[in-house]
């Protein structure tokens, strides 16, 4: 779980929204939708996807439970397992 969270949680690889103590909120889609793909590549189902990225957004995000959130990682998700994302 801890290279999970280097490369999506706050300030990780593909944490497009922020850039050290910056926020770009135009990128808060791109940043959700990443999870989904992240979670898919590194095993993870579509509900496993979403019920952790639920616990981490309820602990750490200004906008937990949004449903452009979980539509982002679900869209990533599943970007990732059709094989659009060069993935599976």
């Amino acid at each position: 779980m801890m290279g999970i969270q280097i490369g999506i949680g706050h300030g990780g690889i593909f944490d497009y929204q922020r850039s050290g103590n910056t926020f770009y909120g135009s990128y808060t889609y791109a940043s959700n939708y990443a999870v989904g793909i992240v979670m898919n590549g590194a095993g993870y189902s579509l509900n496993s996807t979403v019920f952790i990225a639920s616990r981490f957004a309820n602990m750490f995000s200004s906008n937990a439970g949004a449903p452009q959130q979980a539509a982002a990682w679900k869209n990533g998700w599943n970007a990732a397992m059709s094989g659009a994302c060069g993935g599976r």
